[in-house]
């Protein structure tokens, strides 16, 4: 469904899904996990976004609950950039430890790791 939903959205677009409801997802990013390691945002990952915001603190009051809003890149420069941002927030992520519940924490990180290695076979 984000693939699909992803092919109609332009560069610079973005989707944004609501997690309040989605315990794994809204317990990482409470705990300050990378919203690319979370479950919502490996999904916005693989779907090609490569910048997230946590929209945890509404702006007002039109904006709807929580939710984690991922963006297409406008072109390769900014998604070679934003990818390695991204892959910094992922390792340093895999080297912290014990913050997170368990079964959070390994969902998590199968997750970045997953991102890391797909980064690493598209730099071979």
């Amino acid at each position: 469904l984000f693939q699909l939903l992803s092919e109609l959205i332009p560069p610079g677009g973005h989707l944004s899904v609501s997690y309040v409801d989605h315990r794994i997802t809204a317990r990482a990013l409470l705990a300050g996990v990378p919203p690319a390691a979370t479950p919502l945002g490996f999904l916005l990952w693989r779907s090609g976004c490569r910048w997230f915001k946590d929209w945890y603190f509404a702006e007002g009051w039109k904006e709807g609950g929580i939710k984690l809003q991922g963006e297409k890149p406008l072109n390769e420069a900014r998604r070679r950039a934003n990818t390695q941002k991204i892959v910094e927030e992922l390792t340093e992520f895999l080297g912290k430890r014990g913050y997170l519940e368990a079964e959070i924490e390994k969902v998590c990180k199968e997750l970045a790791a997953r991102i890391l290695k797909e980064v690493g076979n598209e730099k071979s």
